[in-house]
């Protein structure tokens, strides 16, 4: 005879992969490096260079760059670019090229900002914007060479040459020290939310979760109406999910993923919603659970990202073994909660699923009673 915990278990291997993140959580739902590391002025908005002071060379080159980045991510996506959007010595470039004409331009921006700096001299009215226009730029500059190298790795694994010792790993130690220079000399500065949350980036892809850590925690608390403090939660929740052996860490999960499941507009809303179901999950607490999941699968039924789809199924599905767990569930609890909430397209679907779990446990009794609850119901639209 199976058993809930054998069920359990085995959902959870189903979702391990989609929950990790180097060691952390939830890489290929959430933490993509080209969507969520690399900065854009989307991401942070840059300080404008020219009205600093700094030299119109230092801002061309910073402005070809951006030009160039947003041009191949219009590519990449799929979405194309008209014929406005592409400067006309650029036109009919592929992405492999406008790649090239992007690292060309970061460089030259780079030696741009270095040569201000120098010259300079620390002045306090360019120095911390140049400092961070710089450390985005190395960021992304170790991003490529970390790509470059890891192609390298996987190719001569894949032709059978004995590759390196151990897979290279992301290492953004320039934009680092940048960021960390910039906090040391101007500590009181106006966009030092930025180059705190780019320091807990960087401090996390280095492998030091607890320096990591403070930077986001003096984040939120130094800067909570900062356009980075609800990701700086969640990158607290990520950081205490992964440290279940710590006094009281699920509950510091919960209260960082709570902050952010206020503000159902936010980009990653719908993961912070998963990642605190799961947390209840881990706590027992399976009443919140089900509150949040509900949320979770509303959320994803009235929106069309494709990439959410594996959010709703896991969200039913573990709605659906929380009312068939013998500590907590019931028949009785799943129709309270349904009518409690009123209709519900997926009503149907979860019982189907409660009758499944029911049916794997070989209870036939409770199994046909929630498929007879299924049965009955006429779906919703």
């Amino acid at each position: 005879m199976l058993c809930l915990a054998c069920l359990l278990a085995g959902a959870c291997q189903t979702a391990r992969k989609a929950r990790a993140l180097d060691n952390v959580t939830v890489e290929s739902l959430l933490l993509k490096p080209q969507g969520f590391f690399i900065l854009s002025r989307e991401k942070i908005n840059l300080p404008d260079l020219r009205s600093l002071g700094v030299p119109a060379s230092a801002c061309e080159a910073l402005a070809r760059k951006e030009a160039l980045s947003e041009q191949r991510s219009k590519v990449q996506e799929g979405l194309g670019a008209t014929q406005r959007d592409i400067d006309p010595k650029d036109a009919g470039v592929t992405a492999e090229t406008l790649e090239e004409l992007e690292q060309a331009a970061r460089k030259a921006a780079i030696g741009a900002c270095e040569e201000h700096l120098r010259v300079s001299r620390g002045d306090p009215e360019t120095t911390p914007a140049v400092l961070l226009h710089l450390a985005e730029l190395y960021y992304q500059q170790e991003w490529d060479e970390h790509c470059l190298a890891l192609h390298a790795y996987e190719e001569q694994a894949a032709n059978g040459i004995a590759p390196q010792p151990s897979e290279p790993r992301f290492a953004p130690r320039k934009a680092l020290g940048l960021l960390r220079s910039l906090l040391r000399q101007f500590p009181t500065w106006s966009m030092n939310d930025a180059a705190l949350y780019l320091s807990g980036l960087c401090l996390e892809r280095l492998g030091e979760p607890e320096l990591s850590r403070d930077a986001f925690q003096q984040l939120v608390e130094g800067w909570p109406n900062s356009a980075y403090a609800l990701e700086g939660w969640l990158r607290l929740g990520e950081y205490w999910f992964d440290m279940p052996n710590e006094p009281k860490a699920l509950e510091k999960a919960a209260e960082a993923y709570g902050r952010l499941i206020a503000h159902p507009d936010h980009r990653y809303y719908d993961k912070a919603l998963y990642k605190l179901g799961w947390t209840w999950y881990r706590l027992d607490a399976f009443e919140k659970l089900v509150d949040v999941f509900t949320r979770l699968v509303d959320f994803v039924d009235r929106g069309s990202r494709m990439e959410d789809s594996n959010l709703r199924d896991e969200a039913l599905q573990y709605m659906a073994l929380s009312f068939a767990d013998e500590r907590w569930g019931s028949i009785e609890k799943a129709e309270l909660h349904l009518a409690g909430i009123g209709p519900r397209p997926w009503a149907q679907e979860l019982w189907n699923r409660i009758a499944r779990v029911h049916s794997d446990l070989a209870r036939p009794d409770l199994a046909a009673q929630a498929k007879a609850r299924a049965e009955a119901m006429v779906p919703s639209h």
